[in-house]
């Protein structure tokens, strides 16, 4: 990152670079494992492996809302973002130089213009490992 984007970080609490994450083949990947994932009539073999698993979180309405944590355990393109330099370095460079840690990665997915919402809410409450607070959303 630059100097303006660590600046605006620390000032605003969020940055967004232009720079690509993901190369094309990785984000393909990653669809292609979330669409298995997602699969309920040929389960994914790993799905047992997930920490939550919700496949309709807006169960009672016409809407969508797949939500799961743990997918790093059910699929080597998901785990492999624990390591990417792309994330892991700008999140150190975010947190001043401090370790970076893993804590758990979320998924919510839900069809385009026709998903049920996620509801405003806080995690810090679920984040209380560290202080001063030094956490990231990637």
């Amino acid at each position: 990152l630059t100097d303006a984007e660590v600046e605006h970080f620390t000032r605003d609490g969020y940055v967004a670079t232009a720079r690509p994450v993901l190369s094309a083949a990785q984000l393909e990947q990653l669809r292609r494992d979330v669409d298995a994932l997602l699969d309920q009539e040929h389960p994914h073999p790993k799905i047992d492996l997930l920490h939550e698993l919700h496949y309709n979180e807006a169960a009672g309405s016409d809407q969508v809302l797949f939500h799961s944590l743990g997918h790093w355990r059910c699929a080597p393109s998901f785990h492999d973002l624990l390591y990417l330099d792309a994330v892991c370095l700008p999140a150190s460079q975010l947190l001043h130089g401090r370790p970076v840690r893993f804590w758990h990665d979320q998924a919510f997915v839900k069809p385009g213009h026709d998903g049920a919402g996620v509801q405003w809410h806080q995690d810090y409450s679920y984040w209380d490992r560290t202080g001063p607070m030094a956490h990231l959303t990637v």
